[in-house]
């Protein structure tokens, strides 16, 4: 049968410092999906399987292959998958998804299916922040690309949803959660190319993910899509209880730990109990590890919030001024960047304040 429709396959595998503990299982489940990828192509010759995989750190990407047949897809080693240094997960993802799509331009009848697989969230990127890909995906969604994330020892579902992907899976971090993940995994993809076969589209990549929106709606529960700077008090509820699921499922990271204290401040403050917020937030600015598990420009916001709800609003417009200069200069969070500047207008007439601002650092 002849190929009509080509299917490309990127995987993004994080190779940071953090996964040299569980590399070895690692390596065993990525091979044995090799081998599932293969046996997808054979199974659904009318579609041209290719694939791209892609490790990524903080010393850079490692392109293992790029949009080649899918016989030429190799097993990976100890060798050829070394874990070291940061976790970078924006720039991977912005570097590997440009780079494909620059490839396909002068293609018509193609699918993109995107597989991300860390054990942490971002901390390192340079080049693109969480708006510049949350943007790429919700444009990429709308011409047959579909983007999935497996994670652990994080708020998968939070850190997927900030960049605007759904599909998610969590697995725990030992050697059985890790087969269980890649199990999954691969009946995913002979669902998702069965999905293309009858031309219809997946409701959801994975079944669990499926049972707990089902459970969620059937208990009337709110979903949360993506948690922003004035979610409500009941999503950033809702999304702290799925926090402490993921807690649950793989013990008290430090990650996970502080993810929860942040909701747990912000819940504090949408409650009016702007006092034990505060608390809260200055406690996770004390403890020297808060800055590799936090956004730690987010964690100032929410300080500087409670500062100006306990009416020390000059202090508090100093604060957002500095954080503004901050973020700027980084260009990390365009989301909290707008944040700030809605506070900035929200308090009226700053104009002043600002002068004596841009004096100052003129100096």
């Amino acid at each position: 049968m002849t190929a009509t429709r080509q299917v490309h396959n990127l995987i993004l595998l994080d190779e940071s410092g953090s996964m040299q503990s569980i590399s070895n299982a690692i390596i065993q489940g990525f091979n044995e999906v090799v081998q599932t990828i293969k046996g997808v192509a054979e199974k659904y010759p009318e579609q041209e399987h290719r694939v791209s995989f892609i490790s990524f750190n903080g010393l850079g990407q490692t392109v293992h292959h790029f949009l080649e047949p899918i016989e030429k897809l190799e097993e990976i080693n100890a060798e050829n998958y070394n874990p070291n240094s940061m976790t970078p997960l924006y720039d991977a993802i912005g570097f590997s998804v440009e780079k494909i799509r620059q490839a396909l331009q002068s293609e018509k009848e193609y699918n993109v299916l995107v597989t991300i697989m860390t054990d942490g969230a971002e901390n390192a990127s340079k080049e693109y922040t969480s708006t510049a890909i949350k943007q790429l995906v919700e444009e990429l969604e709308q011409v047959g690309w579909t983007f999935t994330y497996i994670g652990t020892d994080h708020d998968v579902v939070y850190s997927a949803e900030k960049i605007s992907i759904r599909n998610t899976m969590s697995f725990v971090r030992n050697k059985e959660g890790i087969k269980d993940m890649f199990s999954k995994e691969r009946d995913a993809r002979e669902r998702y190319s069965d999905s293309l076969r009858m031309g219809m589209k997946m409701a959801s990549f994975y079944e669990e993910q499926r049972d707990e929106i089902e459970n969620d709606q059937g208990n009337n529960k709110p979903i949360v899509q993506n948690l922003t700077y004035d979610s409500s008090l009941e999503e950033v509820e809702a999304s702290l209880k799925g926090t402490i699921k993921q807690m649950e499922l793989n013990g008290e990271t430090q990650e996970l730990k502080f993810e929860k204290l942040l909701k747990e401040g912000r819940v504090k403050l949408l409650k009016g109990k702007v006092k034990q917020a505060y608390r809260i937030f200055h406690q996770c600015m004390l403890d020297p590890t808060s800055t590799n598990s936090l956004d730690i420009g987010e964690l100032y916001f929410w300080s500087t919030r409670c500062q100006e709800e306990l009416g020390n609003k000059n202090k508090a417009l100093r604060d957002y001024l500095l954080l503004l200069e901050k973020e700027q200069a980084t260009r990390n969070n365009q989301d909290l960047i707008n944040a700030i500047l809605d506070r900035l207008i929200e308090n009226g007439d700053i104009s002043k304040l600002v002068e004596d601002f841009k004096k100052r650092n003129r100096r």
